[in-house]
């Protein structure tokens, strides 16, 4: 082999290699911009959950301090029948007006628990995306970790990089849209806790 024939071997090699750094470099960008999209909205989940989590202490501290106050509204309509020396017409009344207000009371409440629970199962879906969102960065992490160890050597199996980067993320988009298929038919229960 002549020395022409060596540089001309070597040139395509090097154009390879450094197509590949390009290539690599281009990726590792894109995949930069999308952890910081996926840190922004898991930023933003985060804020909606803490916001929804006082939103759920304060109407906890407002429904007790109702129900201590119906107590009251209790105890002293209670003294006021055994104290005073009424018509049995008279205590059919407040007794009527008092079962009017725990019913009242009742539904309220009822209402205010199924809200709640609602509060709860929307964090447990967050807490559930949350947890995809980290499957699949940590898988992506990985392959970058693979992809670094073999650039050196320049490892065929670099070429299926972008290929198995596209697999993490049609699986995470499949999962995705399989937990809001769920989430939007009609015949599944509104409400479950796990």
């Amino acid at each position: 082999m002549t020395t022409e024939n060596l540089n001309t071997e070597k040139e395509p090699i090097n154009d390879d290699i450094q197509m590949a750094n390009q290539q690599a470099a281009s990726m590792m960008v894109s995949h930069m911009r999308l952890d910081e999209v996926l840190a922004g909205q898991l930023n933003g989940v985060v804020v909606d959950t803490e916001d929804a989590a006082m939103s759920l202490i304060m109407r906890g501290r407002k429904l007790s301090d109702d129900t201590h106050a119906l107590l009251k509204h209790l105890e002293s309509s209670t003294g006021k029948i055994v104290g005073a020396e009424q018509s049995s017409d008279q205590v059919s009344q407040d007794y009527k007006a008092l079962f009017t207000l725990v019913t009242e009371h009742n539904a309220s409440l009822a209402a205010e628990i199924a809200e709640m629970l609602g509060q709860i199962q929307f964090q447990d879906v967050v807490r559930q995306r949350i947890e995809r969102i980290e499957q699949a960065v940590n898988k992506r992490n990985a392959l970058f970790q693979a992809f670094v160890e073999k650039v050196d050597d320049l490892d065929p199996s670099l070429q299926t990089l972008p290929d198995k980067m596209q697999d993490v993320l049609n699986e995470y988009l499949e999962l995705e849209n399989r937990h809001a298929a769920s989430i939007n038919d009609e015949s599944t229960v509104k409400i479950e806790l796990f």
